[in-house]
């Protein structure tokens, strides 16, 4: 095969190297421009000779700025000398490379840090020609390691510091980190507890390998879990209830799983089960004495059951209900159990300092054997010491008029320290027993009062029948009979200044006229007083009212009155609903409205305010006048019946107005009010029950008539 000009190939080779050697620096150039990390060109004395345009953003100088100073003066000083070191070690020989993380002060005086790796390229004589050093950015790093390194202290501290036990242990059974709190509850430090393995040989004993083998199990778990209780033996030899729960806490740095066990101290919760559940006991027998009580009717058969309850609750050999005798000379064991057969019903003891029942009588307080055999304050009576009873508590039974009934006693054969609980306990249960005992005495009292008591009631029924026809029979008679004189006398008077007009003079028409006009306020005076006298007695029916309604009738029902005194009344609508009787709603508001129009200076033009609040379970009814005010030493006074502040020749009325009100008020089951201030107007307020309050059933009398 021909091989062409040798001439030509040789004048062609060297160009051909030449467009190699360009294009591979061209691409040199633009790796070491365009490189995501920056990259410099070092000389041995330090001086920047070439940088790319990361390592400018990295250091914040351009590359002018940075050419023109050294790699020392923008390196921290505390990494500077061990950066030195290495530069020495390769200018050396001693070292091809070296890589270190480092600090660099950034142009704004920000400290950043960076991984360098450095390599030296020499000349073919084999002297140092510059390094190339490659700077990576590390700053987001170095903030999350030392936030992950404060956390981890944090945590650390949390642990260790925590007041409750707390362990966390390595699957090869080292244990870590162990709390405060542990050390104070079992009195091992972590030098005495360095391993799972010293941990359950000083707190489990026999258990030790049940429970090293449970541990282990715990390593498999993916979740937290509740262990349960475990009884663990402290430094001190005392025993404890712990309540263990645990969880995976990930790894170690070299790869062994972690758990994280908490417990909580429950030995005083457990002592406290225990009282708690001996006193649910003890309540209970209480709960259960005190609802036969209320149905008993024998008292033997109560006393008996009473004594099995506190001989079960306080788990002793017997209990006794001891009834002094009428001549209180002895007791008498009407009641117990676990007595010998027949005593029940016949032992008697006596009723002296020798026994500790009569001594209970004697002391007036609850009285706590220890021992009886070694007492000094008295000696056991025959019944006591017969069946070798040793500790006991004994507590006086009351009866009417809080004279002593007997004693209630709790023994036992064995000596116990009977708690401050027991005795309440017993105490308790002798209450119940006083109780009945006072209640079924009293119902003797009761039935023999109530066959004379009946006698009474149907003398007293008969009583307040004649009172309610005499009642009525005056109220007829007030509005007939006493009326009718009336109305002839106006009706006499007004055809005397009609049919004789001529021919009286002008003092004739003026006692006339006064005739007429005494005769209407006598008139009005006797309705009112019927009116006054029927919100006592009336029978009403409670149902929900528009407040907006009613207001507006009465306004319509008072038109002419508003009119001539050119009263200007003022709603802030709407008004809410309310709970009442339409009548005595109605006349309610007409006296309150009547009120507040009549008493004003006769220079001033009326103007009355209406306005409702809403409260928890009622509704004010507002009515402001700007009337002549009200003295506060004559507030009260104003809602009595025929109480009048002014003349009538002054203010017209009858002295009832506010006093229907008042009663009106009560029987819808409301209040009224006055807030007043001489020469300044008034506010009158009303309670009204609201609609949910209304009920079908009728509200009875209440008041005398």
């Amino acid at each position: 095969m021909p091989l062409g000009n040798p001439d030509s190939q040789s004048a062609s080779a060297p160009a051909a190297f030449d467009q190699a050697l360009r294009e591979s620096e061209e691409r040199f150039r633009a790796t070491f421009d365009q490189a995501a990390v920056g990259i410099a060109h070092v000389a041995p004395d330090g001086r920047w000779l070439r940088v790319n345009h990361r390592l400018c953003e990295i250091v914040g100088y351009t590359s002018a700025e940075l050419q023109a100073t050294t790699f020392q003066a923008i390196t921290h000083p505390d990494d500077l000398e061990l950066d030195l070191a290495y530069v020495r070690q390769m200018l050396a020989g001693k070292r091809l490379t070296y890589s270190m993380e480092k600090r660099y002060f950034h142009k704004s005086g920000e400290i950043i840090w960076i991984n360098l790796t450095v390599s030296l390229v020499r000349e073919r004589s084999g002297e140092p020609k510059y390094f190339i050093s490659v700077v990576e950015d590390i700053s987001d790093r170095k903030q999350t390691e030392a936030s992950l390194k404060a956390s981890e202290d944090r945590f650390r501290r949390a642990i260790v510091q925590a007041p409750v036990p707390i362990v966390i242990y390595a699957e090869d059974g080292e244990i870590l980190h162990l709390s405060e709190g542990w050390t104070r509850f079992t009195g091992y430090t972590a030098s005495d507890i360095p391993t799972l393995e010293a941990w359950t040989e000083k707190a489990y004993d026999t258990h030790k390998s049940t429970i090293l083998q449970h541990i282990n199990q715990l390593f498999e778990r993916d979740r937290a879990v509740d262990e349960g209780e475990f009884a663990i033996r402290t430094q001190h030899g005392t025993r404890r209830i712990w309540q263990f729960s645990s969880a995976p806490l990930g790894y170690t740095a070299d790869g062994r799983r972690l758990v994280i066990s908490m417990a909580s101290d429950v030995s005083q919760l457990k002592r406290a089960e225990s009282t708690l559940a001996q006193k649910l006991n003890q309540q209970a027998a209480v709960a259960k004495l005190g609802q036969q009580a209320l149905k008993a009717h024998d008292p033997i058969a109560l006393f008996t059951r009473a004594t099995e309850l506190v001989a079960q609750a306080l788990e002793i050999d017997y209990c006794k209900v001891l009834e002094l005798t009428p001549d209180r000379h002895r007791l008498k064991l009407v009641a117990g159990v676990g007595w010998q057969p027949g005593l029940v019903g016949q032992a008697m003891v006596k009723n002296d300092q020798r026994s500790q029942a009569g001594y209970t009588l004697q002391a007036n307080h609850p009285v706590v054997v220890k021992d009886l055999r070694s007492e000094t304050r008295f000696s056991g009576p025959a019944l006591l010491l017969d069946h070798q009873v040793v500790s006991g508590i004994s507590v006086i039974l009351y009866q009417q008029e809080d004279e002593p009934f007997g004693v209630l006693g709790a023994h036992t054969r064995q000596a116990r320290s009977f708690s401050q609980p027991d005795i309440d306990f017993v105490q308790a249960i002798a209450n119940i027993l006083s109780s009945a005992i006072e209640q079924h005495q009293a119902r003797a009292t009761i039935q023999q009062m109530n066959r004379s008591l009946e006698q009474r009631v149907a003398e007293r029924t008969r009583q307040v029948e004649t009172a309610n026809d005499e009642l009525k029979a005056f109220a007829y008679t007030v509005s007939h009979d006493l009326r009718a004189p009336l109305r002839a006398m106006q009706g006499f008077a007004q055809a005397l200044l009609e049919d004789y007009a001529p021919e009286l003079d002008e003092l004739g028409h003026e006692y006339a006229n006064r005739i007429v006009g005494a005769a209407a306020q006598m008139d009005t005076l006797i309705l009112d007083l019927l009116d006054y006298s029927r919100l006592g007695r009336a029978y009403i029916q409670l149902q929900p009212l528009s407040l907006d309604q009613m207001m507006t009738q009465t306004c319509s029902k008072l038109a002419p009155i508003i009119q001539n005194a050119q009263a200007e009344i003022q709603i802030r609508a709407p008004l809410p609903e309310i709970c009442g009787n339409r009548h005595i709603v109605f006349q309610i508001l007409t006296n309150l409205l009547t009120n507040g129009i009549k008493f004003i200076d006769p220079q001033v033009k009326p103007v009355l305010q209406i306005s409702c609040e809403e409260r928890d379970r009622t509704v004010r009814l507002w009515v402001k006048d700007n009337g002549i005010g009200i003295a506060p030493k004559h507030q009260q006074r104003i809602f009595q019946v025929f109480e009048r502040l002014h003349g009538i020749e002054a203010y017209g009325g009858t002295g009832i107005g506010l006093a229907a009100v008042k009663r009106g008020v009560e029987r819808l089951g409301g209040a009224v009010g006055v807030e007043s201030v001489l020469g300044q107007g008034s506010r009158f307020w009303v309670d009204f029950l609201k609609p949910d309050a209304c009920q079908a059933a009728s509200m009875p009398s209440t008041a005398k008539a």
